[in-house]
């Protein structure tokens, strides 16, 4: 009863139940399913998937007994409740995504989806959009019926991921079709008041989706490194023989690692639009700042030889209003046929011109410019900020795109060549297969060195790595005399042939 009531306050405050999302409330409390359980999706090896009552500590249990089944002579850690907490935002430390990979299961909470995988089983947490729960179900439905002997932990993994990139890049098309309506109008809108305020619900909406992607895309690149985790992925292979637990090096992660790579690579496209278009919303607010900061300096200069010419009247409106007082004056009575009061007023209308002339001249020597006519138009920068940009399709670059490499031969000539890596990795191939053939020249004892740049250290080991298994040239790193093993599983020394492969190495 503890543990129920245990589940019953701490679990999911959302159910879910046919695709619509509902919320109980008794009393200002969440009510849960009976017994303290929520409704989880759950998908089979077969292609079956249900909806099945169950709770935090089930699933434990399930995913223990799984581990148990497959012996327990080995020191990889099991599930903990911790790790199943994890799941669950109000528990996590941050809200960053994480891939929990433990005995025999792998934990994934990446927003929308919380899943554990097993080898024959994959349970997804309530809590899901309708459009997201559809596009799951379809997405299993399909990896399944694609691939159906692939091992199943690599199917529900591809679907879960698929899934969550698939969702971010509609959420960033559908964004994108807003925001150019909004950017549209605040090109051509002469007096913008609303489009600004949507403009920057555009900015608030695709910073939140670029801090999400960029989240995925960095968990996916740092598990890329982790050839532990990417080893353990394997659940059947490794529920087949424990004992690999221990020495995981005798296979290949080949597998998870183009499975994972594929999936960072399509979350950066996604990043990359998204840069994109907050890069676009920028520069059009930038751009109108601009030209409405122009306009106010065009006020401002009408604005200022107004106000000196309204000064020059004051003071000429001053003396006419001293001169007109109901007092007594020596000119109360002249009668000079208006020569007097034509005179009073040129030279009022004179002293009117000086002050503003004095005025002029004076911000003038101070670098001010005083005028009536329009300032110089200032040409839209939006052109000249949309060809720095790069293209729509830039961010979806090939994995296997070719880029520019410096290429050096033996005979110490270099010249620069467009390679992918397809065609890096076929040449080292080429390389190593070729060495046992190579007779035509004396084997030579000493190391190759070439010196390497300062700052580029990280090129000089991936060199050195490539000399120890293909032949290929060396930077300031020498050669071991290390047996080696090559693609064909053929040992050689690698320093017992001469300088004749070549080293590639991409210009920056």
């Amino acid at each position: 009863m503890n543990g129920l009531l245990h589940e019953h306050l701490l679990g999911p405050e959302i159910i879910v139940d046919d695709g619509d999302s509902t919320t109980a409330s008794v009393g200002g409390t969440k009510a849960a399913s009976p017994g303290g359980r929520n409704l989880a999706w759950q998908f089979d090896m077969h292609g079956q998937w249900h909806r099945v009552y169950t709770t935090r500590e089930a699933v434990l249990r399930e995913v223990q007994g799984a581990a148990s089944s497959s012996g327990n002579g080995t020191s990889f850690p099991s599930v903990q409740m911790r790790d199943i907490r994890q799941l669950d935002s109000a528990y996590s430390i941050s809200d960053r995504p994480t891939i929990l990979v433990r005995r025999q299961a792998i934990l994934m909470n990446i927003d929308p989806i919380r899943a554990v995988i097993m080898r024959h089983r994959c349970i997804v947490f309530p809590g899901l959009q309708s459009d997201v729960s559809k596009l799951l179900e379809a997405t299993f439905l399909a990896h399944l019926v694609e691939s159906p002997d692939t091992p199943f932990e690599f199917t529900a993994l591809e679907a879960v991921l698929s899934t969550i990139t698939t969702w971010h890049a509609t959420q960033v098309a559908q964004g994108q079709l807003e925001a150019n309506v909004v950017l549209n109008t605040l090109d051509s809108a002469d007096r913008p008041r609303d489009e600004f305020e949507r403009l920057r619900v555009v900015q608030r909406r695709f910073d939140e989706l670029k801090t999400r992607v960029q989240g995925i895309h960095s968990l996916l690149a740092t598990f890329l490194d982790n050839d532990d985790d990417l080893h353990h992925l394997y659940l059947t292979k490794l529920h087949n023989d424990p004992m690999l637990y221990d020495d995981w090096r005798r296979f290949d992660a080949d597998e998870a690692t183009s499975l994972v790579e594929v999936y960072a690579q399509r979350t950066f496209t996604t990043l990359s639009a998204i840069v994109l278009q907050l890069t676009k919303a920028n520069n059009t607010e930038s751009s109108l700042h601009l030209k409405w900061t122009s306009k106010r300096n065009q006020l401002l200069l009408v604005d200022v030889p107004l106000k000196l010419l309204f000064v020059g009247m004051w003071i000429a409106s001053f003396w006419t209003a001293a001169a007109a007082m109901n007092v007594e004056s020596p000119w109360s009575n002249l009668d000079d046929g208006g020569l007097f009061f034509w005179c009073v007023f040129g030279g009022l209308a004179l002293v009117g011109c000086g002050v503003f002339v004095a005025a002029v001249v004076y911000l003038r020597q101070r670098g001010i410019r005083v005028t009536f006519s329009a300032p110089m138009e200032v040409p839209s920068v939006a052109p000249t900020l949309a060809s720095m940009l790069p293209t729509p399709g830039s961010g979806d670059v090939d994995v296997d795109s070719g880029r520019p490499a410096l290429y050096f031969d033996a005979t110490g000539t270099f010249s620069t060549q467009v390679v992918s890596r397809s065609e890096i990795f076929t040449r080292i191939q080429r390389a190593a297969a070729d060495v046992p053939d190579v007779n035509d020249a004396p084997a030579s004892d000493h190391p190759v060195d070439i010196p390497v740049r300062d700052g580029r250290l990280s090129d000089a080991k991936a060199i050195s790595r490539g000399c120890a298994s293909s032949q290929s040239t060396c930077g300031t790193f020498e050669c071991s005399r290390r047996p080696s093993l090559s693609r064909t599983n053929r040992p050689y020394p690698c320093d017992s042939k001469p300088f004749s492969s070549i080293a590639t190495r991409f210009a920056p």
